[in-house]
C-alpha cells in the first residue's frame, strides 16, 4: 500500500510518500523531492495557487500507483489569519487534485492521528528515519499523516 501524506505552510508544501510492504514502511522520498518551495517571484495569492495546483498535479501523475492521499489540516484556533486562509487554499488544491486523479483522500487534524505537535517529530523518525534534507516538523506532519493510513 503507497501513501502521500501532505502538509501545507505558506511557503511551501511538504509531501511524504510512504509504503507498506508486510509490516516495513518505508519513507521512499526521503532523499528525493519532499518539498514543493512557492518561488518568491510569485506574488499574488491566485498565482500561488495556480503554480501549487500544477505542481500536485504533477506529484499525483508522477505516483499514479499511489492509494491513498491523506492532508494534515492546521489546527482550529480563535483567529484567522491571512496566512491560515492561504494555507487553506492550497489544502483545498491537495483535496481537488486527488479527487481529479479519482484517489481516495482524507483530512486529519492531530486529535485524529493520536499525537500532539511537540511529539511529531520523534515519533515520526522512529517510524521511517529523517528525510535527507531539511528535518522538521513539517515534513514529520506529513509523514506521520500518512502513516495513520496503515
Amino acid at each position: 500500500m503507497k501513501v502521500i501524506g501532505f502538509r501545507s505552510g505558506s511557503k511551501s508544501i511538504r509531501f511524504a510518500i510512504l509504503e507498506k510492504n508486510g509490516e516495513n514502511i518505508s519513507l521512499i522520498n526521503s532523499d528525493k523531492e519532499n518539498e514543493l518551495k512557492i518561488p518568491i517571484t510569485i506574488k499574488s495569492e491566485e498565482d500561488q495557487i495556480d503554480w501549487v495546483y500544477c505542481e500536485i498535479e504533477r506529484i499525483l501523475r508522477q505516483n499514479s500507483n499511489t492509494d491513498k492521499i491523506v492532508v494534515k489540516m492546521a489546527e482550529f484556533t480563535r483567529s484567522d489569519t491571512k496566512v491560515k486562509r492561504l494555507i487553506s487554499y492550497f489544502d483545498a488544491v491537495i483535496l481537488l487534485n486527488a479527487k481529479k486523479a479519482n484517489k481516495e483522500v482524507t483530512t486529519k487534524l492531530y486529535s485524529q492521528i493520536g499525537i500532539k505537535r511537540m511529539d511529531v517529530k520523534e515519533k515520526s523518525e522512529a517510524i521511517c528515519g529523517k528525510t535527507k534534507q531539511k528535518w522538521d516538523e513539517q515534513i514529520a506532519d506529513a509523514i506521520y499523516v500518512a502513516y495513520s493510513e496503515f
